[in-house]
């Protein structure tokens, strides 16, 4: 079973923080870096993981440049919801209609 998380980029450079269900995901998983699967190619990032908040860090900003992902671009994450894993599914552009591209 996979999970799905819908996420609205925010700051180009500095994705807003996770959902909280996203959150518990990798806190409790204890992954310092995960490993974004896009269309175009797969990049490590690391993850940054506070009291209340997950953020992508370093290799963010190479992953939105090699997909040409803007602000307002909507993506989608894929995890597997039954066994801990760093890989995670990037679906890109999944509501293209709503903001006009």
């Amino acid at each position: 079973m996979y999970i799905y998380f819908c996420f609205l980029i925010i700051f180009f450079w500095f994705p807003q923080d996770f959902n909280s269900d996203l959150c518990k995901y990798f806190c409790n998983s204890n992954f310092s870096e995960i490993v974004l699967y896009g269309p175009k190619a797969q990049v490590q990032c690391k993850l940054l993981i506070r009291a209340r908040s997950v953020k992508i860090g370093s290799g963010w900003k190479k992953f939105c440049e090699l997909h040409g992902l803007e602000e307002r671009d909507i993506i989608l994450l894929e995890v597997d919801g039954e066994k801990a894993s760093n890989d995670v599914n990037v679906m890109l552009n999944i509501f293209d209609c709503y903001h006009g591209h």
